[in-house]
């Protein structure tokens, strides 16, 4: 007996006692309409005859699975989305095809399955601090169908690490300093800080503060006390505070946000009552 199907294909089987030839194919037929054509080649006493039927083909269901790691992540760090597509049994077979990720907040982006059905994307632009809705939607093709799978990415604020230094150092009483305070993201967090800077300085006594200025803007009171050049007089001292505003090191304050690669400097001059 000889399979032959509208596809192309063909195999030859013998007769079993019964008078019956069966035949299991190992390859999947693509989704579709397949005929199968039978044909008897006759035998001692018999003629040939032929027989044939119809076989449909649906396509399979498929189930998406998309994860995100490292989960939660911090702010500027990279995230990679891997989806896998598998189909749902009694289908079989690896699908091919694309998976498109969207992230609220982020990237939209296209990536082709591999030879194991998986899709693999690493979202390298920095996402808000927060919860995040990652979908992973598989475009299917001949023989899988589309399926679609949720997860959430949590997001959290990178740690900071923040120096400060001040110069000259040492200073000579009455002789003006500026303090400079750099602030920067802790790995695996990444990007510039932006907001404000604190500065305070202790030991200065209670006939005022010294000139202060950060940002172009001023502050004038009294000179500072002696505890700034080595004396200390803890009944007498308070503290200097001022906010400054983390700025460029051009000076300029950050209009609509840093970008990667900022330095992110605030600087605060402090000088002697009267010195301008």
């Amino acid at each position: 007996m000889t399979f032959t199907s509208s596809s192309g294909r063909a195999r030859t089987v013998a007769l079993d006692a019964g008078g019956r030839a069966t035949f299991t194919t190992s390859v999947p037929f693509e989704a579709g309409t397949e005929t199968i054509t039978a044909t008897y080649n006759g035998g001692d006493g018999f003629l040939p005859s032929t027989g044939s039927t119809t076989q449909t083909i649906n396509q399979v269901m498929t189930t998406t699975t998309v994860t995100t790691s490292p989960d939660p992540s911090v702010f500027g760090e990279p995230v990679t989305l891997r989806a896998t597509v598998t189909p749902v049994a009694p289908g079989a077979g690896t699908p091919t095809g694309t998976v498109t990720f969207t992230i609220t907040g982020g990237d939209t982006v296209t990536v082709s399955l591999d030879a194991g059905g998986t899709a693999v994307f690493t979202n390298r632009a920095p996402l808000a601090a927060g919860s995040h809705s990652v979908t992973a939607v598989y475009s299917g093709d001949a023989n899988f169908t589309t399926s679609t799978d949720t997860d959430t990415q949590t997001v959290n604020r990178a740690a900071t690490s923040t120096t400060v230094t001040s110069a000259p150092d040492p200073s000579l009483f009455g002789q003006e300093f500026t303090v400079t305070a750099r602030v920067a993201a802790v790995p695996p967090g990444a990007g510039t800080p932006t907001g404000t800077v604190t500065f305070t300085i202790e030991g200065v006594d209670d006939r005022g503060c010294g000139l202060v200025r950060c940002g172009g803007g001023r502050l004038r009171a009294g000179p500072l006390h002696q505890q700034l050049a080595g004396a200390r007089e803890l009944h007498r001292h308070r503290r200097l505070q001022r906010r400054c505003q983390l700025r460029h090191l051009d000076g300029q304050p950050y209009a609509n946000g840093p970008s990667d690669g900022d330095d992110h400097d605030s600087h605060l001059l402090v000088r002697p009552f009267g010195v301008r």
